[in-house]
């Protein structure tokens, strides 16, 4: 296995970043091969992630907030020099332990995108709102079986792997046919069926707050993105 990279962008995410942030450099000790971190700070107020340097991660920051397309453009330029990406998010829903799951199936039996699922055997959720759980476990795969003839039990978890050479792929760019937002996510998991790449899913715990917002993507306009690519044509 050649190096791993994980990706974890932030934005205004405060003490969830800074749990996070002591929880990846405790799993990282933990984990059968070597990774590096990166901390991506697309714009944050709270100098949260400030501290990603003391705890030996590379710190990248946007000046201002760019939103999911300036981020991908931050994790392509970063995916150079490493066989196998992997990205979390920073608010604490995805459990650091468990990156070695989404890495292993890049070894054997070789394959180019890993998608963590909270729906297959294993996987966990906890503290879904009922709302989040129809869309995710119901509509949207529904959705995306329609649009790509594949079952996945679980197709908008951003907590996933990519071979690099798949992710630097042609195919799997959005941005010429003009994906971006909430998007380019699920055009990345679709494209990748389409294509033919080898896709697995492997069970993984997501974890809501008890308080507070659990996601940044707008209810109504960031899901409409999110179901877009599914339904044919061009943005």
């Amino acid at each position: 296995m050649g190096r791993v990279l994980v990706f974890v962008p932030a934005f205004d995410e405060g003490e969830r970043l800074r749990r996070t942030l002591e929880r990846l450099a405790a799993a990282r000790r933990r984990w059968p091969f070597e990774a590096d971190v990166l901390v991506v700070d697309d714009g944050s107020t709270d100098g949260a992630p400030a501290a990603a340097p003391s705890f030996g991660f590379r710190l990248v920051r946007h000046e201002s907030r760019g939103g999911p397309a300036r981020v991908y453009e931050t994790l392509r330029d970063a995916a150079r020099g490493h066989e196998v990406i992997v990205t979390m998010a920073g608010n604490g829903k995805d459990d650091p332990e468990e990156v070695p799951r989404l890495v292993a199936p890049m070894g054997t039996p070789g394959a180019d995108l890993v998608q963590g699922s909270r729906y297959v055997e294993g996987g966990k959720c906890v503290g879904h709102p009922w709302i989040r759980r129809w869309s995710t476990r119901l509509l949207h795969p529904w959705l995306f079986r329609r649009a790509t003839g594949r079952a996945l039990a679980d197709t908008t978890n951003g907590f996933r792997a990519y071979r690099t050479s798949a992710l630097l792929s042609p195919r799997l760019d959005p941005r010429p046919a003009g994906w971006t937002g909430y998007s380019m996510e699920v055009f990345l998991l679709a494209e990748a069926v389409r294509a033919g790449l080898r896709v697995v899913e492997v069970p993984v715990t997501k974890t809501y707050p008890v308080t507070g917002p659990y996601t940044k993507v707008p209810r109504v306009t960031g899901w409409w993105q999110m179901i877009r690519p599914l339904l044919g044509g061009r943005p």
